[in-house]
């Protein structure tokens, strides 16, 4: 309903654009504030190659 509304007003592409920005801004905000940060080891990064 809000979206239609802006979409007369303002040009879609745009506001889309504005959207995934917003989205993307905070999915990085959460991902500092709730993940922990783990830097992979050698044997990590190995890992999907022992799959083959």
């Amino acid at each position: 309903m809000v979206t239609n509304y802006f979409v007369k007003e303002v040009d879609a592409l745009q506001l889309a654009i504005f959207q995934l920005g917003f989205a993307t801004l905070y999915a990085t905000i959460g991902t500092f504030i709730f993940e922990t940060r783990v830097l992979p080891t050698w044997h990590d990064s190995l890992d999907p190659l022992y799959l083959v």
